[in-house]
């Protein structure tokens, strides 16, 4: 597993695996929220349905406010990812 220390180029390396498992645009075009099934310092966890298909997900939203806000939001962030 990468660690923060390991730098930037790292962090593009996670970005690129993770861009097809992360969706930041056209949420409510694929998705329908159901209802908030939990939630942590930064972060709310939905019940959601893919509208194409009717499956059940849960997905993690990110507050990006409460992300940078914290001292160490930012490493958290890469150590939740």
């Amino acid at each position: 597993m990468l660690k923060c220390s390991e730098g930037a180029n790292d962090l593009f390396a996670w970005r690129d695996l993770l861009a097809k498992k992360l969706n930041q645009r056209g949420f409510h075009e694929l998705f329908k929220p159901i209802k908030k099934i939990g939630k942590g310092n930064f972060a709310s966890v939905y019940l959601v349905i893919k509208h194409e298909d009717a499956k059940k997900y849960a997905v993690k939203a990110f507050s990006k406010e409460g992300t940078f806000s914290e001292e160490k939001g930012k490493e958290s962030l890469i150590n939740e990812l």
